[in-house]
C-alpha cells in the first residue's frame, strides 16, 4: 500500500512538474505581475518614492537611501551620507551630484557619459521596477526577450527561471516561486563574467504593492572574499507629487 501511494504521488510530481515546463516565459511573467500588484493597479502609477536601509554585515556598516521615479523615464537616488550622493536620470542624461547633506548646497555636479555603468542601467531599465527588484513588466516594449529556463530549486523553493536579454545582449536571470509567481532570487554577470546573486524575501504589502523587503545581495568571491549587503525596503509611497526639477542636474554655486 505505502508502496502504491509512493508512486502515485511520484506520478502526480511528474506530471506537476511537466505542465510547468511547458509553460512560457510570459506565463510565468504574468503571474508575478499578478502578485506585485496587491491592490495596486500597476499601470496607473504615475510616481513612486521609496526608502531602503543598506547594511554591510562584515563592516557592521550602513546608510540609507531614498529612490524617486516618475513615468515615463524619469529616476533619481539618493545616498544619505556625507556628502550626500545623488544619481539620476534626466530622461536624457545621467548625473551625479554630491550634497551637504545639512543645507543641500551642491558640492559638486557631473554629466555621465551615456557609456557610463549608470547611464546605461537608466537606459535599459526605464521604469520602476529597477527600485523594488524584479524585470520590467513591459519588456517587449523595450525590445527585450524573455526565455523560461527551467524548474529549479532556490533555497529549499521549487522555482521557475527565467533569462531576458536586452537588445544590447545583456542578460539576467530571475527566479519566481512557483505557485503565486513570487520573485525570490536574481543572477546577473557583470562586464569581466563574474556572478552577481540577490535573495529576496519577507515579501508583504508595503504601499499598495506585494513585495520582497529583504534582498540579500552577494558579489562574486574575488581572493577569497564577498561583498554582502541586506538592502529592505523601509517605505514605499505610490503617486506622490514629484516635480520635474527634482530630476534636473544641479548647477555648482559660482560654476
Amino acid at each position: 500500500m505505502k508502496a502504491k501511494n509512493r508512486t502515485g504521488i511520484l506520478l502526480l510530481a511528474a506530471i506537476f512538474l511537466s505542465c510547468l515546463q511547458m509553460e512560457t516565459a510570459e506565463d510565468v511573467l504574468q503571474r508575478h505581475r499578478k502578485a506585485l500588484g496587491g491592490r495596486t493597479d500597476i499601470d496607473k502609477i504615475e510616481t513612486m518614492v521609496v526608502k531602503v536601509n543598506y547594511d554591510y554585515p562584515e563592516t557592521r556598516s550602513g546608510f540609507d537611501a531614498v529612490f524617486y521615479w516618475k513615468r515615463p523615464n524619469l529616476s533619481r537616488a539618493e545616498f544619505i551620507r556625507e556628502p550626500k550622493q545623488v544619481i539620476a536620470f534626466d530622461g536624457k542624461k545621467a548625473w551625479t551630484a554630491s550634497l551637504d547633506p545639512k543645507t543641500g548646497t551642491v558640492m559638486n555636479s557631473t554629466e555621465l557619459p551615456d557609456s557610463s555603468p549608470y547611464a546605461v542601467n537608466f537606459k535599459r531599465n526605464p521604469g520602476f521596477e529597477e527600485m523594488i527588484g524584479g524585470p520590467p513588466l513591459h519588456y517587449r516594449s523595450l525590445g527585450i526577450s524573455a526565455v523560461l529556463v527551467g524548474v529549479e530549486t532556490v533555497d529549499g523553493v521549487a522555482a521557475q527561471k527565467i533569462s531576458l536579454t536586452w537588445p544590447d545582449g545583456f542578460e539576467k536571470k530571475y527566479s519566481f516561486r512557483v505557485g503565486d509567481g513570487l520573485l525570490i532570487h536574481e543572477e546577473v554577470k557583470d562586464q569581466k563574467g563574474l556572478t552577481h546573486t540577490s535573495s529576496l524575501s519577507d515579501h508583504r504589502e508595503i504601499g499598495g504593492l506585494f513585495l520582497p523587503c529583504l534582498r540579500v545581495n552577494k558579489g562574486p568571491l574575488i581572493n577569497d572574499k564577498r561583498i554582502v549587503v541586506h538592502q529592505k525596503v523601509m517605505e514605499l509611497k505610490t503617486n506622490v507629487p514629484l516635480p520635474d526639477a527634482l530630476f534636473i542636474r544641479p548647477e555648482k554655486k559660482g560654476s
